[in-house]
């Protein structure tokens, strides 16, 4: 008959499953010892400084008690749940004792040999290991009777009770014929320390994420490499300028990985999540050239420099550089340009994110957009005259609508319009005309005319067309100066009407 003992109460809670499960014995000193080492050596937070010591002391203390575990053979949680709930005692036979070489103080971890002699089956030969103090050892001697508890569930899987010479009652211990041989262990153990391993790496990394949180943005920037010019880091980097150095700034430049700002306190440079000061650069800064970093629109910034790359012509992956500065009594202004070719062409662009007209203004399309932006600019659209070529325009307009006083706004290589004085007043009571009424549809055709009359193409195409009121009547010209001739071009604002006159010079 099968013996039946008192069932022990398991001693696994619900927490110690989990905590078991999840690997935290092993998984919290590495998160310690990671955390520390991207807050502390890395990003030189003090406070993570003392996570890194926790993490190198408590991490080899954690892996030594898994090698003993292991060199136990200390049993999965379910296995040991098994052989303590639903397990049976039989008595087993020492047929062998070897030594491990793990002593743990003082007792000898020792490998046994068993035939194991249930009382409901054939006898079977297994193995399984024991921790002996040294006054047990002659209880574990080959030949003696040790009582163990054997897994229903697990073939072979036995554990040597605490009080391993305690008779059973029976029969008298009898081998017979031996059947079965095991390895003492369940069979999904062979690979079970290997397949534990990625989930005990993966719970250390988010206990460590989780440790770096109240640090999240060095954190980000110190382990990846950002770009600058296309996410939240801009604005991250001019913030922590902005502490390190102060808000005022004569010169602001970034490119894809680093900033850099030259301030009344000396320069100040971002990379990698964190900002220095260089007080040892002489501070040379211009007063009247200070702008506030903080008034900066820099969420702007990415979609303006995909705005560059559309009217510079440049492929995405071409690298460009961003630089603000104010000339004295004037607005801050943004430059965008190719960072290895200045000549490719610059964006302009004010510190509200406004981009410049980038355009030729002597197409039609061209020509519309600078008028309008200067118009803008302006507030109406009435103007004294116009001076029209490739990469400029300029429009003299009352100061305020009805005044006789005039100012200039004028629009130059893609910069933004710009407003001053007039040097040249009009006379007073001098007429204006609404810009409105001029169609730019009639530039091209005057540009190929000039250049076919006068046989000077490039310059026909840096020609000056001023549009202005002459006589009460609105006309156009322009001059190409030769070598040998000068060319002049009249026309209505229509394009009729065109007469050109050549002289040799």
């Amino acid at each position: 008959m099968r013996n039946t003992f008192p069932e022990k109460t398991s001693t696994h809670g619900p927490i110690a499953r989990v905590v078991r499960f999840l690997g935290l014995p092993i998984a919290i000193p590495l998160a310690l010892l990671l955390a520390g080492i991207a807050g502390g050596l890395l990003l030189g937070n003090g406070v993570y400084i003392g996570l890194f010591v926790a993490g190198v002391t408590l991490s080899p203390i954690a892996l030594t008690l898994r090698g003993i575990g292991k060199s136990l053979h200390i049993l999965p949680p379910a296995v040991q749940r098994d052989l303590e709930q639903n397990g049976s005692l039989a008595p087993a036979r020492i047929e062998r004792l070897s030594a491990t070489g793990t002593t743990i103080n003082e007792a000898r971890v020792a490998e046994l040999e068993l035939i194991v002699v249930p009382r409901d089956r054939g006898a079977y030969r297994t193995t399984t290991r024991q921790l002996i103090p040294v006054l047990q050892a002659p209880a574990f001697q080959p030949g003696n009777t040790v009582v163990v508890r054997q897994s229903p569930a697990y073939p072979g899987v036995v554990k040597v009770e605490e009080n391993p010479n305690v008779a059973l009652p029976g029969a008298p211990l009898e081998v017979g014929v031996v059947g079965e041989t095991y390895s003492g262990r369940p069979d999904e153990n062979a690979d079970r320390g290997r397949a534990r391993w990625p989930m005990i790496a993966g719970m250390a990394v988010v206990l460590a994420a989780a440790l770096l949180l109240p640090i999240r943005e060095d954190v980000i920037a110190g382990i990846t490499t950002p770009d600058l010019l296309a996410s939240d880091e801009l604005s991250r980097g001019v913030a922590r300028m902005s502490e390190a150095a102060g808000n005022q700034a004569e010169l602001l430049s970034f490119d894809s990985d680093a900033l850099r700002a030259q301030t009344p306190r000396g320069w100040v440079g971002y990379r990698g999540g964190s900002a220095e000061l260089n007080t040892d650069a002489e501070a040379k800064a211009d007063p009247d050239r200070l702008f506030d970093m903080r008034r900066l629109n820099l969420a702007a910034v990415p979609g303006l420099i995909r705005t560059a790359r559309t009217k510079l012509a440049l492929e995405e992956n071409t690298p460009v550089t961003v630089s603000v500065s104010r000339d004295p009594g004037k607005p801050v202004e943004l430059r965008i340009s190719e960072a290895d070719n200045a000549r490719s062409g610059t964006l302009y662009a004010a510190a509200d994110g406004t981009a410049g007209v980038i355009a030729d203004a002597t197409t039609a399309e061209g020509a519309r957009e600078v008028f309008g932006a200067l118009t803008a600019r302006m507030g109406a659209t009435k103007v004294f005259d116009a001076r029209i070529s490739r990469d400029s325009v300029e429009l003299t307009a009352p100061t305020r609508p009805g005044a006789d006083t005039a100012d200039d706004f004028s629009w130059h290589s893609g910069r933004l319009p710009e407003r001053e004085p007039a040097s040249i007043q009009p006379d007073e009571g001098a007429p204006t005309f609404d810009l409105a009424t001029f169609d730019p549809a009639v530039l091209p055709g005057l540009v190929t005319e000039l250049a076919k009359r006068s046989g000077e193409p490039e310059k026909a195409r840096e020609a000056t067309f001023t549009l202005e009121l002459q006589d009460g009547e609105l006309g156009l010209h322009a001059s190409v100066n030769g070598d040998y001739r000068s060319t002049r071009l009249t026309a209505k604002p229509d394009g009729s009407g065109v007469r050109v006159v050549s002289e040799r010079n």
